[in-house]
């Protein structure tokens, strides 16, 4: 089944939206709640105000870059290992759980950007791959979707519809702490060269997808929209301008109760 044109065809997908909120809301009762949302998130901007680089050795570049993400995660003094992607020490794709939730766009077999690992000992591993050195968004695409799945092993209640939904929800943490405009924009990107045309899709939520959820993101944070839509590529900023309009004609009661959400511990 193709979910992507679930979400498109109509563009929003009513029971897609209401996952979207169900999640947003799980993750403001699992990390603080409304008050420390807007005090702990912003929408995070390429360069150097939120990505302060002071190499220009790659991969000390890539080492300040995943510490910026952590420290905007709130995640700043947690104890994780990043390590460069290699063939020879690339885990096998096989050995990753398959995503079996209905609100991806499926497992992709071709290996990941990315990796998050948490051994038995409780000490976390971050991989990236290190062709992502090339393009920055990508980069910070990754590595917050990696970070992002440290930040849910803190989690306190079990996520709506339990934890096959691991990975979609990953990519909303992302967006949930801040890194929608990254996340949007790489959804799907089309590469374009004199032997014609590819595309690439990253990560688990679909374009749209991660569109909508960044303008629950947005309007919770009373972003002004237009500012938010000239960050994005032109896919994903038609979709945000029309999740925007979805959300203030129709989501109301969703957006009240998500300012309403429960602390369920001090975060």
């Amino acid at each position: 089944m193709n979910f992507f044109s679930r979400w498109t065809k109509p563009r929003f997908d009513p029971e897609r939206i209401d996952w979207l909120f169900s999640h947003f809301s799980w993750l403001l009762e699992n990390y603080g709640g409304h008050a420390s949302f807007l005090r702990n998130y912003h929408l995070i901007m390429p360069g150097s105000k939120d990505f302060p680089v002071s190499t220009k050795v790659p991969s000390l570049q890539v080492e300040q870059v995943f510490r910026s993400i952590m420290r905007h995660m709130g995640m700043g003094n947690w104890a994780v290992t990043l390590v460069p992607m290699t063939r020879e020490n690339a885990p096998d794709p096989e050995s990753f759980e398959k995503d079996t939730s209905e609100h991806s766009m499926g497992y992709s077999s071709d290996g990941a950007a990315g990796y998050f690992q948490l051994d038995s000992w409780g000490r976390a591993k971050v991989g990236y791959g290190t062709d992502l050195t090339k393009d920055f968004t990508t980069l910070v695409a990754v590595l917050s979707h990696e970070a992002s799945h440290y930040l849910l092993t803190k989690s306190i209640t079990v996520m709506p519809g339990g934890w096959k939904d691991l990975e979609p929800v990953t990519d909303l943490t992302a967006i949930f702490t801040g890194f929608g405009l990254f996340q949007a924009n790489t959804a799907s990107v089309v590469y374009h060269s004199a032997a014609g045309q590819s595309a690439s899709n990253m990560g688990y939520l679909p374009e749209s997808g991660r569109a909508y959820a960044l303008a629950i993101f947005s309007e919770l944070s009373m972003l002004d929209p237009e500012f938010v839509a000239k960050q994005l590529r032109p896919n994903p900023r038609a979709s945000y301008r029309a999740a925007i309009e979805d959300i203030r004609n129709h989501r109301g009661s969703e957006m009240k109760q998500l300012e309403l959400a429960v602390n369920l511990r001090n975060w």
